[in-house]
């Protein structure tokens, strides 16, 4: 699939994981995790035409937060089982779009209350 023929959603990935499963302490883990990192999923985005736009580490927790620009929800978590990601994390993938889009639509809408 490629990024080209379709359109890109922007989503973000939280995913943590429990201490025991951390790189940190964990040497399996550790391994796991470059492979996945480095090689891994680069590859994958390159062929599920997915971008990262953005990974950070919520100090001091065991959680990330990844943005990600992909054609659809679906190849994104596709893209989480086959990287190997889900094999030590657990994520939540959250669909997103810009405020000022949401302000627009809302402005359309009828109040509630």
């Amino acid at each position: 699939m490629s990024s080209e023929n379709s359109a890109m959603h922007t989503y973000v990935v939280e995913m943590w994981h429990e201490v025991l499963a951390s790189p940190l302490g964990n040497s399996k883990v550790r391994e796991f995790g470059h492979n996945v990192l480095r090689k891994r999923a680069p590859q994958l985005m390159k062929e599920l035409g997915i971008k990262q736009i953005g990974d950070y580490h919520l100090d001091p927790e065991h959680r990330a937060i990844m943005i990600y620009k992909a054609p659809s929800v679906e190849t994104l978590r596709d893209f989480l089982y086959r990287s190997g990601f889900c094999a030590y994390v657990n994520a939540r993938i959250y669909p997103t779009r810009p405020l000022s889009e949401i302000a627009q639509w809302i402005d359309g809408e009828p109040p509630m209350f």
